[in-house]
């Protein structure tokens, strides 16, 4: 298999290259021949088709590029990943051999194990035997039995307590975290205070400008009730002088107008006056509003200091339980028999001093061990003590924090009720100065109701989404009673750890067999790929040759048009047409030896022109009646012609939907290696999971290797009472296993060193870290960061070119960095075993 990956493959390239400027005279013999006619006026301009051709001849030409250029940046991308995936296998077997070496390790480690166990129940055994020689010291032997036992009570109701420390503290974090939460909650209310202050302040600001507004009113009113009993009189004085002046109509009719026109400038004061009525009702509706508003924040405000209340009960309950059990504590302790367990043993040591030759062995293994268990009791009841202390002190800081606060928010509202009643006196005054219609009265009111409603449907909003947080606190305590329950379980299953070494051993087996049919899949579309690749080149021929077809075809043209121009000249100057019609036969015929090999059609048209031209020379006198039988063949011959580039336009209409079937193909192709990518990124979670299952047991393993420790502490008290053991076999043994210590840091070191040289490869230009969601350049291949390449314009930072064709997400180096940061971490765990 590695063979088929260690294989480049390259996609086919489309060696297309545009006419050079030197071959364009091959097909411009009748330009060169048109400039050397400076007589010949009357010759005609391309025709509409002709540009449409060249048009679409030059779009085929760019489109033709475009594609190449895309296919070079398909094929640097597909390299790239090849590469990739390359370093990821090697990567992986990498992997499997350093398990396989940790597995190797710790079944060498397990034998050392049983050897000594196995040599540990000899010891025990000769033990025994000493006890069977020493009858008379059976008595207070079991006598020390007993204490032990009373011991191993203790160290178990050690644990107990470690265990309600353990809940206790899980609790204190419970508190620490509803603390920070009604730290948030107040700090919350602060800032909506803030708020209204701010609120507060602006309603300042806009009632004096409604003082400001209302006596500029005032003063507006008072002038137009004078301009109005200006123009009362006006208009009396003017009905006066109509009558007097009935019988002089001209002067009449300009006062009239006159008349008009001052009452079109009252009725547009007017006008104005009302709209300015309108503003100030529709700024009362939104100050209204405001006290609204500050209404519903009180009300929150209210309920926020019930919870705080309700909260601060809650603690202080669980406080009261705390010292309970702190209480039923310390009773335990005074009544525990640890403190009188030194007087056994001076009883012991005076027992001893009578019996010293047959009790020496079991009196100095026991008391040297119960020494020291006593003297771990001691430090974790002190411990204890002391935790208890501080979480006592940590809950009379919070109860101190929480009553400040209680008074800080009392506070607060009391100043915001006697703002509320400043605001309501101020807004009847507002009221009481303003006079309004009943009929504006009730508009306004309508619309107050209006707003009020909406209002009151955006609280039960609010009062829906307060609702939902709820909803979603509960749902929190109820998945972190399932994590508790979980943490439980997971204890239960750590009893069973061979029974999932050998599962994992299976699963690993079976991932390996899907990576080798994923093998087999990934060669199949490599296969599928280049049948692909094969049929894009004969599509790419057939359009190159179409092309060729189009060319000629519009060379042909040309050629018959500049001809036809060429007859339409000769029936004016017949003498001067036979001169130049003989250099043009005499060029024609260079040229036409020259494309005789390239087309048959071209050889034709050629050889009947020429035929037409001899028959002109010896039959002068009928070229006047053959010209309309001509015409009309090349009228002919331009419908064929127009017949064909249909067709031709058809076929390649129909070449090009083939073409975008093709693509469409390659689009499908493209979307089933994506779905293989996520085969694989699944598969790679299997990995990770299957790898967080290795590092679980490698914690297992050093909880073994703790237990190895203590095994080694009991061996070195053994040897000292068991002559019969080798202790040079032990060194020999102790040597091996620091000298395998030695050789396993070096190879971690090493590893360390190539995970640093990997780094510089996976970092990012623009941010100089390790790539997140990672974003590639085409055709350049280079990689960054997509929040770092946000907000740029597309182009490459270490290429410095200013466009780029192409950019995308790249997820296999997102993969790959998942994995190097994987190694990362476990190379840190290492270290810290």
């Amino acid at each position: 298999m590695s063979k088929n990956f260690d294989k480049k493959f390259t996609l086919p390239l489309i060696d297309y290259k545009p006419p050079k400027k030197d071959d364009s005279e091959n097909y411009n013999f009748i330009k060169e021949t048109r400039k050397s006619r400076t007589s010949f006026k009357d010759i005609p301009p391309p025709t509409e088709d002709q540009e449409d051709l060249r048009t679409q001849v030059m779009r085929l030409k760019k489109e033709l590029e475009q594609r190449n250029q895309s296919v070079m940046a398909l094929q640097r991308n597909f390299e790239s990943l090849s590469t990739m995936f390359k370093t990821e296998k090697s990567e992986t077997q990498r992997y499997k051999n350093e398990v396989q070496q940790l597995r190797d390790l710790n079944q060498n480690y397990l034998s050392k194990i049983k050897d000594i166990e196995g040599k540990l129940d000899d010891a025990n055994g000769k033990l025994v035997k000493g006890q069977q020689d020493n009858e008379a010291a059976n008595e207070k032997v079991s006598h020390m039995n007993k204490v032990q036992n009373e011991l191993a009570k203790a160290n178990k109701r050690i644990q107990e307590l470690e265990s309600l420390l353990e809940q206790r503290n899980s609790l204190n974090t419970d508190l620490n975290q509803q603390l920070r939460e009604t730290n948030s909650q107040l700090q919350k209310i602060l800032n909506q205070d803030k708020n209204f202050e701010k609120e507060k302040k602006q309603f300042q600001a806009d009632l004096q400008t409604l003082k400001d507004q209302n006596q500029q009113l005032n003063i507006q009113k008072e002038e137009s009730e004078r301009q109005v009993k200006i123009l009362e009189e006006n208009l009396d004085k003017a009905l006066n002088r109509i009558n007097d002046l009935q019988d002089k109509s001209q002067d009449s009719e300009a006062l009239k107008e006159e008349l008009l026109d001052h009452d079109r400038k009252m009725k547009k004061e007017i006008q104005t006056l009302k709209q300015r009525e309108s503003d100030l009702l529709i700024q009362l509706k939104k100050l209204e509003n405001v006290h609204e508003s500050q209404q519903t924040l009180l009300k929150m405000k209210s309920n926020n200091e019930s919870s705080i209340k309700q909260e601060t009960a809650q603690l202080k309950e669980l406080n009261k339980e705390l010292e309970e059990e702190l209480s039923k504590l310390r009773e335990e302790r005074n009544n525990c028999k640890c403190f009188n367990y030194l007087n056994l043993i001076n009883n012991y040591e005076e027992m001893k001093s009578k019996c010293q030759d047959e009790i020496i062995l079991i009196a100095k293994f026991e008391v040297k061990n119960n020494q020291q268990v006593t003297k771990e009791l001691r430090d974790n009841v002190q411990i204890m003590s002391s935790e208890i202390q501080n979480l006592r002190q940590r809950l009379s800081e919070y109860e101190g924090q929480s009553s400040q606060q209680i008074d800080q928010l009392k506070e607060m509202l009391e100043r915001e009720k006697n703002m509320n009643q400043i605001l309501n006196d101020e807004k009847l005054q507002i009221q009481s100065a303003l006079s309004i219609s009943e009929e504006q009265k009730n508009a306004l009111n309508r619309k107050l109701e209006q707003e009020l409603n909406s209002q009151n449907s955006e609280l039960n909003k609010q009062a829906e989404q307060n609702q939902n947080l709820i909803k979603n606190l509960n749902e929190y305590e109820q998945k972190k009673n399932m994590l508790e329950k979980e943490k439980q379980n997971y204890f239960q299953m750590v009893q069973s750890k061979d029974n999932l070494i050998d599962n994992l051993q299976k699963e690993v087996n079976k991932n390996q067999e899907k990576l080798q049919e994923f093998v087999q899949n990934i060669q199949t579309l490599r296969s599928d790929n280049s049948q692909l690749m094969q049929k894009t080149k004969e599509l790419e021929e057939q359009n190159s040759k179409l092309e060729q077809q189009i060319q000629l075809l519009s060379s042909q043209n040309k050629e018959l048009k500049d001809k036809y121009s060429q007859l339409t000249s000769d029936q004016k100057s017949e003498q001067t047409q036979l001169s130049s019609m003989q250099n043009q036969i005499e060029e024609l015929k260079q040229r036409m030896e020259q494309e005789i090999l390239n087309s048959q059609a071209l050889n034709k048209s050629h050889k009947e022109l020429i035929t037409m031209l001899q028959d002109k020379e010896a039959d002068l006198k009928k070229i006047k009646y053959e010209y309309e039988e001509k015409i009309s063949l090349l009228s002919k011959n331009e419908k064929e012609l127009d017949g064909d580039l249909k067709s031709l336009k058809a076929s390649y209409e129909k070449k090009i939907q083939e073409l975008n079937n093709a693509i469409i193909q390659k689009d499908a192709f493209l979307n089933q290696s994506l779905e293989y990518q996520q085969q694989i990124e699944k598969l790679k979670e299997e990995r990770d999971e299957n790898s967080r299952q290795i590092s679980k047991k490698d914690s297992l393993l050093f909880k073994q290797d703790l237990d190895i420790k203590t095994l080694t502490s009991k061996l070195a008290i053994a040897e000292k009472n068991l002559e019969e053991l080798d202790p040079i076999k032990v060194k020999q043994q102790i040597q091996d296993l620091k000298d395998k210590e030695k050789l396993l840091r070096s190879s971690v070191a090493k590893i360390e060193n190539a995970a640093q040289a990997a780094e510089a490869q996976f970092g990012c230009s623009y941010c100089g870290q390790t790539i997140k969601d990672a974003k590639t350049c085409a055709p350049c291949g280079h990689s960054f960061c997509d929040a770092c390449f946000k907000g740029y314009t597309p182009h490459c930072q270490e290429c410095r070119k200013p466009e780029t064709e192409l950019v995308f997400s790249n997820k296999i180096l997102d993969s790959v960095i998942g994995n190097y940061n994987y190694i990362m971490l476990t190379l840190q765990s290492i270290k810290v075993i």
